[in-house]
């Protein structure tokens, strides 16, 4: 009886112990080709400019949105309600899209993807930039 309960308990705690450190989706990284194919793939999506208003105004994304980095925590469900959408997230460099990347995975976002940023190579020639 008491090699059962200890059996119980030691299995207990080995399944608790999994449910606890499961992993949250990883971000992906996508380089240029690969967003313009995924997109191209993908029937419904959101593309967000996380960069500054300055920076959106001088050139962006044919139909991307602004949420800046610094205001995510105050937008991102007013912009992005349905966290199973798929969302993709530039900046300039790709500093701010992967961060926040993170932060959307953690806030519980399913499908998201960081394309880096205008200054990768051939960002400008696969996505139309308006002002």
């Amino acid at each position: 009886m008491k090699l059962k309960n200890v059996l119980l308990s030691f299995m207990l705690l080995i399944g608790v112990s999994t449910a606890c450190t499961a992993k949250q989706p990883a971000q992906v990284k996508l380089d240029v080709q690969q967003a313009v194919e995924k997109m191209n793939k993908s029937k419904k999506f959101i593309i967000v400019d996380v960069r500054t208003a300055k920076e959106y105004y001088d050139g962006h994304v044919e139909n991307a949105v602004l949420m800046p980095m610094q205001e995510m925590d105050t937008m991102a469900e007013k912009i992005l309600p349905n966290k199973k959408q798929t969302i993709f997230l530039y900046c300039r460099t790709g500093r701010r899209s992967n961060i926040v990347a993170q932060k959307l995975i953690e806030s519980g976002y399913k499908s998201v993807y960081d394309i880096g940023g205008v200054m990768d190579k051939g960002f400008t020639d696969a996505f139309k930039i308006v002002k």
